[in-house]
């Protein structure tokens, strides 16, 4: 495996010619993430994708912090799908997933960034590597392990959720997350003289 520090292009080289599998695993993508995942896509040829696969967090708390832009995602899925029909969405979702994995047939990314601004577009550190066609096969035994863990999730049913978030205006939470926060630190101002002991 060849360490980088991560950048857009690496994740922009795994896209090319005409796949048969990819798979996005990624706790968080955020709205630029999904425009990251989405140009990437048009640069592929769909003619032998059998499987679009995305593994991520679903949970109230990263939409309203905007970590994931479920709704760009979804909307992103359903357009691809009216692409190539014969693509098979697989979406499945874990509340304690950690890894960040993007593989496309035998090449692959592993490291600490998700699809995100921070992971990929220089807002974080983050180093990724690049797999082999061996060490790329042998993630996908450790994938399918950890696949198991994950509960697969229908378009219908992500469809489902991300109507529902429609009506949770994430304005209203970050305005009242912003004050609750101030009353907290009003309440319980930091004891420096004990951190510095």
């Amino acid at each position: 495996m060849k360490p980088y520090i991560s950048n857009k292009k690496l994740f922009e080289d795994l896209f090319v010619g005409a796949p048969k599998e990819i798979l996005i695993c990624s706790p968080w993508i955020s709205k630029d993430g999904v425009g990251l995942l989405r140009e990437a896509l048009s640069r592929i040829s769909v003619a032998k994708l059998k499987t679009l696969g995305v593994w991520l967090r679903i949970s109230l708390e990263d939409h309203l912090q905007q970590r994931t832009d479920y709704v760009g995602l979804l909307n992103l899925l359903q357009d691809f799908k009216h692409r190539s029909q014969k693509t098979r969405i697989a979406i499945a979702k874990a509340d304690n997933l950690h890894a960040k994995v993007y593989r496309v047939d035998s090449m692959a990314l592993i490291g600490s960034a998700n699809l995100t601004t921070a992971g990929f577009g220089g807002g974080n550190l983050e180093i990724v590597g690049w797999c082999t066609d061996t060490e790329s096969k042998q993630l996908a035994r450790v994938m399918a392990e950890m696949g198991k863990g994950l509960r697969s999730v229908s378009m219908q049913e992500f469809e489902h959720y991300c109507n529902k978030l429609n009506e949770v205006p994430v304005e209203v939470f970050q305005k009242d997350y912003s004050r609750l926060l101030r009353k907290f630190s009003q309440q319980h101002p930091p004891h420096y003289e004990m951190i510095f002991r």
